[in-house]
């Protein structure tokens, strides 16, 4: 059984809380492993198991539990990390609703007078290319043996973990935990779920049907990332509070989404776990799916570009890593022609 440790997400958590404050000035420095600890020491401080019935876990959780059970997750670790949640949150489905009605009812703002920037903005600049390259050189054997192995660039890889956590810095919202978010989703089925939400919607109750079907669709994708997150937290003593995730449950440095780290996950470190708290693992797992998704070492930009909106959909996504890629290389042969 692998075995993920409680001290390498505080340490990355604690430091990136501090580091994602001097964002704006760009002096991030690359996050690093801790000291880890065994997987009985960090299940201690999750609620007394107990018996088969449950009783430990809320009311309002109890479907999940159900619903878990019947896909063959069941027992006493499962119960400790459904009573360590606290109320269920209407912000992840409320906040993906929102998003849905305005796109799809609400008139849609007239077209900036000029093109939209095909980068994200501020992001692809010299600071943080050489951000990445300082990152690049710390764990210069991580990013070689990627790239040996799946054929995929150490400027490409870290270019990707800069956009999604500008390396490790942000890992998800304060006090916010990937299990907390993925649960309160999928048991977010009906109006009632996102009350404090309709106010930003107006004209939602010509829209009920429209909310029934959409509200129970992204509910049924949240539970199966749920029963991905639960089935890889019991076989490997994780507690919620070491797992922060992005708004929609992402984990990792390399934001993964729970349902990707058995096919993708890969140890880079060799220690025999799968860690993507931990550079090397995220590096390695990032490189993984890609290269799985078509990532050949000397495959065409458009090939490449087009395997990188596999990771994220969106044009700007990949133009953003292979801008900021090709920066971080030009500036790396500037540096060694000095």
């Amino acid at each position: 059984m692998h075995r993920i440790t409680n001290a390498v997400r505080e340490g990355v958590l604690k430091r990136g809380a501090f580091l994602f404050l001097l964002l704006a000035l760009m002096t991030l420095p690359a996050c690093a492993a801790q000291e880890r600890e065994d997987a009985p020491a960090r299940m201690a401080n999750l609620p007394p198991m107990d018996d088969a019935s449950g009783q430990n876990v809320a009311s309002q959780w109890q479907h999940l539990r159900a619903r878990l059970a019947a896909d063959g997750l069941s027992g006493p670790k499962v119960d400790s990390l459904l009573a360590s949640l606290g109320a269920k949150s209407s912000a992840p489905m409320g906040r993906k609703m929102t998003e849905l009605y305005k796109k799809n009812f609400l008139p849609s703002p007239k077209p900036p007078k000029k093109p939209a920037s095909q980068v994200y903005k501020g992001v692809v600049t010299a600071a943080n290319a050489d951000k990445c390259l300082a990152f690049m050189d710390e764990h210069r054997q991580a990013f070689a043996a990627a790239e040996k192995r799946y054929g995929v660039e150490p400027e490409v890889a870290c270019a990707l973990l800069f956009v999604e956590t500008r390396l490790g810095a942000y890992l998800g919202a304060k006090g916010d935990n990937a299990l907390q978010t993925l649960a309160s989703m999928a048991e977010s089925t009906s109006l009632d779920d996102i009350a404090d939400w309709l106010g930003r919607m107006p004209g939602y109750e010509e829209h009920e049907a429209w909310f029934a079907r959409t509200m129970a669709k992204r509910s049924e994708w949240a539970y199966r990332e749920t029963r991905a997150l639960v089935r890889y937290m019991v076989d490997n003593g994780i507690e919620p509070a070491t797992l922060p995730g992005s708004v929609y449950g992402a984990v990792g440095l390399c934001q993964f989404m729970p349902s990707n780290i058995a096919p993708y996950g890969a140890d880079g470190n060799g220690d025999g776990v799968i860690d993507l708290y931990t550079p090397e693992d995220a590096i390695a797992s990032l490189a993984n799916y890609l290269a799985r998704h078509g990532w050949k070492e000397n495959s065409s930009r458009a090939a490449r570009h087009s395997v990188l909106m596999r990771y994220n959909k969106s044009t700007r996504y990949a133009n953003t890593i292979l801008a900021l890629a090709d920066l971080a290389a030009k500036r790396a042969g500037s540096a060694a022609a000095r």
